[in-house]
């Protein structure tokens, strides 16, 4: 006898009791570290999940009630709100309610009286919390809502590598992508190096990294959503970019992320040559790493404080400069990765063919970018 496939609300409400007792494992850590941003998103990320859910399968009178305990989550992860034991008790008592739900026994007047709670809690009505007020700061002397110090926008690193059954799932990585678009200024830097050959790839499967440069004056969360339920089977790390007044070297930014040992790129380096170039023609890391390092020392690098209007000029030293828009430098940055891509590609090609021409002309197109490098 072969067993029946449970329809869709059936499926909804095992993973529903899941999500349940994941929020309250959750609320009890709080308890105890009531300033613990991955509890937090944890509990977020459950309610927000039944809410969806419960509009989808047509429990309404669930998604509905959740939708005003999800909104005072929203508050604690944006810094406006902070985590009280009022809180966590109302929301523990919320977790029994939405279980009541679920089993359609609709207690009107304790959903009334939840939901009043949780509409003053957004209101700002916390009187104690469980732990000391602080300050919603932001580490590297930023900002909560997303800039830095002098007002302007932080700047993010962003490393995705998502699940293979990603797009399995119905999530399709390029509407992620245009998501952080966005959010503000963006460069994605595609990593091949997962990808199989054709003979062990599979289709639906997504084998795709990505490193990703924003600067946007949207908060960290408005990031972390983007990735909201895609972020429990996927490696995504969201870092600020220190500011710098002096670029980091290449080679410090590769050991830092892991794509190069040390010990490489020291016997690399020793040799006096474009180390970028060095790396890739020694097989260390791939000429897309390189790329992407290039450009997240472009997204360090802060520009130099303009001279005050007030002050002297500078006598003229007989060295002119100009002013060019940033807009065109990244465009100038990206098209500079394209062509070192380009060049690694005709490089493998001409190493592989008999053809003299092709290698003289790999050779010259090799030291050109280079030099422009």
């Amino acid at each position: 006898m072969v067993a029946s496939t449970p329809s869709p609300a059936e499926t909804f409400l095992q993973e529903a009791a899941e999500l349940l007792d994941d929020l309250e494992a959750a609320l009890l850590d709080l308890e105890h570290d009531p300033l613990n941003s991955e509890l937090i998103n944890r509990a977020f990320r459950a309610l927000h999940t039944i809410k969806g859910s419960g509009a989808m399968f047509g429990f309404d009178a669930v998604a509905e009630f959740t939708h005003h305990v999800e909104g005072a989550f929203q508050k604690v992860r944006d810094g406006q709100q902070s985590i009280s034991s009022r809180l966590i008790a109302a929301t523990l008592e919320a977790e029994d309610h939405i279980r009541d739900l679920l089993a359609h026994n609709n207690d009107v007047e304790r959903g009334e009286r939840l939901t009043q709670t949780f509409l003053s809690l957004m209101a700002g009505g916390v009187v104690a919390t469980s732990a000391p007020e602080r300050p919603a700061v932001a580490t590297n002397g930023a900002n909560a809502d997303g800039t830095d110090g002098d007002g302007q926008p932080r700047r993010w690193h962003i490393r995705c590598r998502l699940a293979p059954q990603t797009m399995a799932f119905g999530t399709n990585p390029l509407v992620l992508l245009d998501d952080l678009r966005a959010l503000g200024e963006c460069v994605v830097v595609a990593l091949p190096d997962g990808i199989p050959t054709l003979d062990h790839m599979d289709p639906l499967c997504c084998y795709m990294e990505w490193d990703i440069f924003l600067s946007t004056a949207h908060p960290k969360t408005a990031i972390e959503d983007v990735f909201l339920f895609v972020m429990d089977d996927s490696e995504i790390s969201i870092t600020p970019l220190d500011d710098k007044t002096v670029s980091p070297l290449l080679g410090e930014i590769l050991i830092a992320r892991g794509d190069v040992p040390r010990e490489v790129v020291e016997e690399t380096v020793a040799q006096q040559r474009p180390l970028g170039q060095m790396l890739v023609k020694a097989g260390a890391v791939s000429p897309e790493r390189v790329v992407s390092a290039l450009v997240q020392q472009h997204h360090e690098t802060r520009k130099p404080a303009a001279t005050p209007a007030s002050a002297p000029a500078a006598p003229d030293s007989g060295h002119g400069s100009v002013r060019v828009q940033a807009e065109r430098l990244d465009s100038l940055m990206d098209q500079v990765g394209e062509l070192v891509i380009a060049q690694a590609r005709l490089r493998q090609l001409a190493a592989g063919s008999d053809d003299i021409l092709l290698r003289a002309i790999s050779e010259d197109i090799e030291r050109l970018s280079a030099d422009l490098r």
